[in-house]
């Protein structure tokens, strides 16, 4: 079965195009990276005001899997989600790509920011069974600036069992509780499987298809979900800013 993956605009490690995006989706689902290094600086500037999911707000979402973020001893396991050939090649990476995402990854500092907007979906015996990202800035063919995209990446061993299904679910509540902007999922048109995810979750594709560009220059046709709309998101999001 293809590969599971959504892209969400945004990620662009280090200096190439990071993972802020977060991972996942069948056929030609590419997630969309933005430059990283200066980027995630910006996110999270001097004393990391930046926000942290909720994992909590997931409640309910899976009988089968455990959310979390990321952990320092995480990181090994996230990179071999980007490692995996089919994962590569329906998103468009090259060599440069992945070992951008590596060296940002294994960055304290960067991996910090992160896993601020990483869930992971997790088995009770541990095994992590795939991620999804929070990125932020506009999609392709949309006006606001002030958007985020959702991505979601399966590990292949793990494809095919709803689990992709099931961490979206979560990944959207988690989304609406993070954030009040408008909250965008993204898949290329051939993504069948992804379509599928959407589609069981209530979400129609909006109707105008969009041209999106890949790391390697590779250009295809993707459709894009509206999940939330404008500032509908939780007063949850301002109690942990003032908070910190």
């Amino acid at each position: 079965m293809a590969p599971a993956t959504s892209f969400g605009v945004a990620l662009q490690w280090v200096d190439l195009l990071v993972l802020l995006c977060i991972l996942g989706i069948v056929g030609m689902g590419v997630l969309l990276w933005i430059p990283a290094g200066r980027a995630l600086d910006k996110l999270a500037p001097k004393k990391e005001f930046m926000p942290r999911i909720d994992p909590a707000v997931a409640t309910g979402a899976s009988d089968r899997l455990r959310f979390r973020r990321p952990v320092d001893s995480d990181v090994e396991a996230l990179i071999s989600l980007y490692e995996e050939p089919a994962y590569l090649e329906t998103n468009g990476w090259t060599d440069q790509t992945l070992e951008a995402a590596k060296q940002a990854l294994r960055d304290p500092k960067k991996f910090r920011i992160v896993s601020r907007v990483t869930l992971l979906a997790v088995l009770p015996e541990g095994d992590i069974v795939g991620a999804s990202m929070i990125a932020f800035g506009p999609v392709p063919g949309r006006k606001e600036a002030r958007s985020v995209s959702l991505s979601l990446t399966i590990a292949e061993r793990y494809r095919g069992q709803r689990f992709g299904l099931e961490l979206m679910d979560a990944m959207i509540r988690v989304a609406e509780d993070f954030t009040p902007r408008p909250i965008w999922v993204g898949t290329a048109t051939t993504n069948v499987a992804m379509q599928k995810i959407m589609e069981r979750l209530g979400h129609a594709p909006e109707p105008k298809i969009e041209l999106f560009s890949g790391p390697n220059g590779q250009e295809f046709d993707s459709l894009w979900y509206q999940v939330s709309s404008k500032f509908a998101g939780s007063p949850a999001l301002f109690r942990r800013l003032y908070k910190r």
